[in-house]
């Protein structure tokens, strides 16, 4: 398996354009996303694209600002409604847990600065061996005993000093390893 993973575009359509551009030329075999495809100029756009791409994802909490909100529209709420709050990807013997900031919920990140007890029990309660999630803006690659916890940083509104959208590569075709890839683009 060779995927993209993407994480709160916060409406930056020409942002998630670059970085879907940038993973098929790197070959990989397909993407999903983490939430937080609301936000932003075009939601409307970002959702439309990630609809035409097939793109399996988990909602954020912009996303469920977005439909706790009057005026978005209706394919928007509908689509966004249906988003799982976290998904499941088995390859092989590796389990991996995608969601949004934590399996705890979509508002309550984790990064460097996380416990590792708190992650521990995290992993201990989930009983994968990978968690993936976005929320932070930040990329991160952290070890939690024989697990990790991984994050792709963000493809719009970065946080972090390089402003650059991002996104992660997962490959298991010898073991794992996670690529965290920096995309330059127009804005």
């Amino acid at each position: 398996m060779r995927i993209a993973v993407l994480a709160d575009v916060h409406g930056d359509l020409g942002a998630l354009e670059a970085v879907l551009r940038d993973a098929e030329r790197r070959g990989v075999e397909g993407a999903v996303h983490l939430g937080d495809l609301a936000g932003g100029a075009d939601p409307a756009g970002v959702v439309a694209r990630v609809r035409a791409d097939g793109l399996a994802g988990v909602v954020g909490d912009a996303d469920l600002d977005a439909l706790a909100a009057p005026g978005a529209p209706e394919e928007v709420r509908a689509f966004l409604g249906d988003l799982p709050a976290q998904l499941v990807l088995q390859e092989g013997d590796t389990a991996f847990l995608l969601v949004h900031a934590s399996p705890e919920g979509p508002r309550q990140g984790l990064d460097e600065a996380t416990p590792q007890d708190r992650l521990e029990h995290i992993f201990g309660a989930t009983g994968v061996q990978v968690i993936v999630a976005g929320h932070t803006h930040r990329p991160l690659a952290r070890r939690v005993g024989e697990r990790v916890l991984l994050n792709p940083g963000c493809v719009g509104r970065g946080l972090d000093p390089d402003p650059r959208p991002s996104y992660l590569i997962l490959e298991t075709e010898s073991g794992l390893a996670a690529l965290h890839v920096r995309v330059d683009v127009c804005r």
